[in-house]
Order: C-alpha cells, then structure tokens, then sequence
C-alpha cells in the first residue's frame, strides 16, 4: 500500500535524524548489519499486511514478523481508494485470494 511504503519512509527518517541506528549483527559467518529501521519498517510492513489480508504468507528478510509482537502504532490499515479508481486490476487477477499470494519484504537494502 501507498500509506505504509509512506510511513516506512518517515520511520526511517526518524530512526536517522537521532543519530543512533542501533545496529545488531545478524550474520551467522560474515558480518551481516540490520538496524533498528530495518526491524521497525519490516514490523510495519508485515503487520500492516497482516492486518489487511489474514491469508497472506510473507517472507522477511529480517526474520519472522509475529503480528501480536507489532506496536500499535505501527499498523496501518489504510487503502487508498483513489489509486485504486486509477489502477484496475487485470482481469486474469481479479479471483486471486490472499491466500494463494507469497510476498517477499526486504525493508531497505542498502546494496
């Protein structure tokens, strides 16, 4: 959704202006970062979803995304009507069901 790639980007504004990213090693053999802005946006975007469309199966890049484990404030359960009027969905789509899709997150990559 529009909203949550938006509120990703201001989490991660917000992470950034204070200075501290509050990075952990991941890694398992190489030296693997992940921040606080990458467990926040993957917390965001997960349990937005989650809260949307019950079905869905997502794979995240910084590990499993319990949605009893997401802030609040966090979750975002907007759409945005307008986009959708804009965009029709392909008619060779439109029976598909959340549980037959599989989204993959990767919060920010900075590669």
């Amino acid at each position: 959704s529009i909203a949550i790639a938006e509120k990703a980007g201001d989490v991660i504004r917000d992470i950034m202006s204070k200075g501290d990213l509050n990075v952990v090693d991941k890694g398992k053999k190489d030296f693997d970062p992940q921040t606080e802005a990458d467990r926040q946006c993957q917390q965001l975007i997960v349990g937005s979803l989650l809260t949307q469309y019950k079905n869905l199966t997502i794979i995240g890049e910084e590990g499993v995304t319990n949605l009893k484990d997401v802030p609040l404030n966090l979750i975002l359960d907007e759409i945005n009507e307008e986009f959708l009027k804009n965009h029709k969905c392909p008619e060779n789509l439109k029976d598909i069901t959340d549980d037959q899709l599989v989204i993959w997150v990767d919060p920010l990559d900075g590669k």
